[in-house]
């Protein structure tokens, strides 16, 4: 009986070992105990983790009155934009901190450097990232798991959107501004608002649109129906009935590229939008009256795309729609996104491939002339931002009868190396 005994404590000891301290290592008994977090708590600071390989860092902002708050508080994770860190959220450049106070545990990403050694988000490991440092938090923090908020700024805004549609089963709700939706196939039900300045010459409205138009239909909303959201600019096609609100702010903040900045309102409106929200608990269904078959596409668009010798490894392409005329180099962002993810399929340098495609128009003008884009991504490219010299692009005008005509281009389009 005394050898079972030590033999149990020496097993518990091992496993407990294991909770967090200063690092990411957690056994797995901790990861069982619902107040870890108490016994092994975070406090305000930089923190690292390790995730998919690569060395992380995130700063957490913990609440003043954390310690003697009788609930759990909400967690807001926020996403700087491209070339920008974490610390743009602690020296006002950002001025959401100011907003929230004390009213939730703030968690900043940090991106890691691309091959031009630009801070910047990649698709490709930050999905997982994102995953890593909750489960880090969890055994570090006590927090509402009923009140993940994600928001972000231009390509950490597109985070904020991919975070909302892949993991809608986990976030409550996302704030994206100035940013493109990437993905199109959801899990779950998330709260939605978006904002985007209509003198946006860096990410075209248009591109801001379509994920507009995307979370109305996959949220089940009618969408010509609206009342004024947490704005004036905003408007809100739950009508205030919905526990997964979906609101467009369209402003006119700014002119050109510092149209692209984040709006003076973007805070308060974030906050006060994330703050109203009903209790809900996550879910892997899709909001009443939505999913992803509520999505309706316009039509098909049909092409063959031969691919250089040269090119890297093939992993995704794009489809979207440029002013008439439009060629390389490209002075700014699309008119619109009107496919903004398929599978390129078994292709490699030198292959020729057609597709048959579903596209949906965002707020062209029929009929009209076009630049008819198709990007594709390669492995040690960039994603969703192209890379210069790695991913390719082609330009093709086409002539748009209608919505609901197919678009057939006959001859091949030839993909070539996109420059700046």
């Amino acid at each position: 009986m005394h050898l079972i005994r030590g033999t149990i404590i020496i097993l518990l000891s091992s496993l407990l070992l294991g909770c967090p301290g200063s690092d990411d290592t957690a056994g797995p008994l901790c990861l069982m105990i619902e107040f870890c977090a108490e016994t092994n708590p975070m406090t305000t600071g930089l923190y690292s983790i390790e995730s998919e390989g690569r060395t992380r860092e995130f700063y957490v902002q913990v609440p003043a009155d954390y310690a003697t708050s009788l609930d759990p508080k909400p967690l807001l994770f926020a996403y700087h934009g491209t070339g920008g860190s974490y610390e743009l959220w602690l020296d006002g450049f950002y001025d959401l901190a100011d907003e929230v106070g004390d009213g939730a545990i703030m968690v900043f990403m940090q991106a890691t450097e691309d091959h031009n050694g630009v801070n910047q988000w990649d698709y490709d490991f930050d999905l997982q990232y994102f995953k890593d440092v909750l489960n880090r938090l969890r055994r570090g923090i006590v927090f509402d798991a009923n009140r993940i908020f994600v928001t972000g700024h231009s390509s950490g805004g597109g985070m904020a959107h991919d975070l909302g549609c892949n993991y809608g089963d986990i976030v409550r709700a996302i704030a994206p501004h100035a940013a493109i939706l990437k993905s199109f196939v959801c899990t779950g039900s998330v709260a939605v608002l978006q904002t985007h300045s209509s003198n946006d010459t860096l990410v075209n409205p248009g591109t801001g649109e379509a994920g507009h138009q995307f979370w109305v239909a996959y949220n089940g909303f009618d969408y010509d129906t609206t009342i004024t959201g947490v704005h004036p600019t905003c408007i809100d096609h739950s009508l205030g009935a919905s526990p997964y609100p979906v609101q467009w702010c369209l402003h006119d903040e700014g002119s050109g590229e510092a149209a692209h900045d984040w709006p003076s309102f973007a805070s308060a409106a974030t906050w006060s939008f994330f703050s109203s929200l009903p209790t809900a608990e996550p879910t892997a269904e899709p909001p009443a009256g939505g999913g992803n078959s509520a999505i309706q596409y316009d039509t098909i668009a049909s092409f063959t795309l031969e691919f250089p010798p040269g090119i890297g490894q093939i992993t995704e392409g794009a489809i979207s729609i440029y002013p008439a005329g439009s060629q390389q180099p490209l002075g700014g962002g699309p008119i619109s996104i009107i496919n903004q993810s398929f599978d390129p399929g078994a292709v490699g340098p030198g292959s020729v491939k057609s597709y048959e495609l579903p596209i949906k128009y965002v707020n062209e003008t029929f009929p009209g002339t076009y630049a008819f884009s198709v990007i594709i991504y390669v492995a040690d490219g960039g994603n969703p931002i192209p890379f210069p010299g790695k991913d390719h692009i082609v330009l093709r005008d086409i002539d748009v009868v209608d919505r609901n005509t197919p678009i057939a281009i006959t001859t091949p389009l030839v993909m070539e190396a996109i420059f700046f």
